[in-house]
């Protein structure tokens, strides 16, 4: 599997989240939504040393995780309230956790700082 662009994350977020279906376009807000919390959550990685990679170029090894993330963030923005939000937030904390996980042994490396989209 190869890296994915930021484009690609961003759609199987939506995907997950039940925004839009597989091979259909994002509407514009939506697309918006998810592209500045992963701006936000790419910056706080790279603070956290979490990305030693570049926003625009996901490895497969933290795609899902990422994903996962992504979701749990933008669910309250997609009207998710309840047991699904709750369910998106538990999601988010595994996704962490395998993110930091992965990460680990990769510390000490200075990642690359590219464009978002």
């Amino acid at each position: 599997m190869a890296n994915w662009t930021a484009a690609t994350l961003r759609n199987r977020v939506l995907e997950r989240l039940g925004v839009k279906g597989r091979g259909q376009s994002a509407a514009a807000e939506d697309a918006q939504a998810v592209d500045d919390l992963w701006v936000s959550l790419y910056e706080q990685l790279l603070a956290e040393e979490h990305a030693p990679f570049t926003s625009g170029a996901v490895p497969e090894w933290a795609q899902q995780p990422l994903v996962k993330m992504l979701a749990g963030e933008a669910a309250p923005l997609f009207g998710f309230h309840g047991e699904r939000l709750v369910e998106h937030a538990v999601a988010a904390n595994e996704g962490r956790t395998q993110l930091q996980r992965q990460t680990t042994g990769k510390k000490g490396r200075t990642p690359i700082r590219g464009n978002f989209l």
